[in-house]
C-alpha cells in the first residue's frame, strides 16, 4: 500500500513515513504535513482514540484512511468515521494511482489558506495561469517554496515578466506574497495549538523564532500573543489582503525578504 501511494505521488510530493502513533503524532507537531494517509488495520484498534485525538489536534491536516475491503478494516473505518475522519480510500478501489493522485490533492488544504486564495481571486483574474497556479500552491504548501526565486520558478516565467504581470494585477511584491503565505500558516498553527512561537518557527523552517516574529510584525503589526489572542480569522484575512494590494501597507518596492532576512541570521530554508 505504501509502494502505490508513492507511486500516485510520484516526485513532486514528499511522502514521510512513521513506525508507530508515537513518531506519528510528533511528525505531525513538528513537520508542515498536508496530508496524512493512515492504515487503521496496521495501527490497532487500541489507537483509533489516539488517531481521532491527532485529527482534532491538527485540523489543518487532511487525515485519509486507506484500508483493504476486509471486515476488520470496514469495522475500523466506521470507527474512525465517528472520531471525525471522513475521507476513505480502498484498496484495488480507489487507489488507481492518476485516481488516488487526483483524491489526495483535491483534499481541502488549510482552511485558513483556502480563505486567503478566495480573498486574492480577484488580484489574479487578469494574470496568467502559471502565475496564479503558483500562487495558490505557495499558499498551500508554503514551506516548500523558500524564497522568491523558488516562487517564480513555480510560474516557470522570466524574472522580470513574473514582476510585471504582478505589478499589472496589483499585487504589492512577489517577497511580500512570500512573506504573507507563511504568515497565513503560521496564523494557523497558533490558533489551532498550543504550541510555542519557538515550535512553529521551526516547524515551519525558518532560521531562529526572531525571524519568524519579524515576518508576523511586518504583515500583520501583531506579535505572537496578541495575533494568537487579539486577531479573529476574518479580520486577519482583510488585513493580510490589504498588505498584499500595491496601493496598501505592502513592500511595492519589491525588496526580497532574503535581503531583509539577512539581518536574522539566514533565510527561512528548510
Amino acid at each position: 500500500m505504501l509502494g502505490r501511494l508513492r507511486i500516485a505521488l510520484g516526485s513532486e510530493h514528499t511522502v514521510i513515513t512513521t513506525d508507530d502513533f508515537a513518531s506519528f503524532d510528533r511528525m505531525l507537531r513538528r513537520r508542515p504535513v498536508s496530508v496524512a494517509v493512515v492504515d487503521p488495520e496496521m495501527i490497532g484498534a487500541g489507537a483509533l482514540p489516539l488517531l481521532g485525538a491527532a485529527a482534532t489536534r491538527h485540523p489543518s491536516v487532511a487525515l485519509v484512511a486507506y484500508v483493504a475491503v476486509s471486515p476488520g478494516g470496514m469495522r475500523m473505518v466506521v470507527e474512525l468515521a465517528s472520531r471525525g475522519v471522513r475521507h476513505i480510500v480502498l484498496r484495488d478501489y480507489d487507489d488507481d494511482p492518476e485516481r488516488f493522485r487526483a483524491r489526495l490533492e483535491s483534499l481541502p488544504a488549510d482552511s485558513m489558506s483556502g480563505q486567503m486564495i478566495a480573498a486574492l481571486a480577484p488580484l489574479m483574474e487578469g494574470i496568467p495561469t502559471p502565475i496564479v497556479t503558483a500562487i495558490e500552491q505557495l499558499f498551500r504548501e508554503p514551506h516548500t517554496v523558500l524564497d522568491v526565486e523558488d516562487f517564480v520558478r513555480l510560474a516557470g516565467l522570466p524574472r522580470r515578466t513574473f514582476d510585471r504581470a504582478l505589478e499589472r494585477a496589483g499585487f504589492a511584491s512577489a517577497a511580500q506574497l512570500v512573506r504573507s503565505a507563511r504568515v497565513v500558516r503560521v496564523y494557523s498553527y497558533l490558533r489551532e495549538s498550543r504550541q510555542s512561537p519557538e515550535e512553529i518557527a521551526d516547524r515551519l523552517g525558518y532560521a531562529s523564532q526572531q525571524q519568524c516574529w519579524r515576518h508576523v510584525k511586518l504583515v500583520t503589526g501583531f506579535g505572537f500573543s496578541a495575533l494568537r489572542e487579539q486577531l479573529e480569522p476574518r479580520a486577519f484575512i482583510e488585513q493580510v489582503t490589504a498588505r498584499l494590494r500595491r496601493d496598501g501597507t505592502g513592500d511595492e518596492n519589491g525588496v526580497d525578504c532574503d535581503q531583509n532576512d539577512q539581518e536574522d541570521g539566514g533565510s527561512p530554508a528548510l
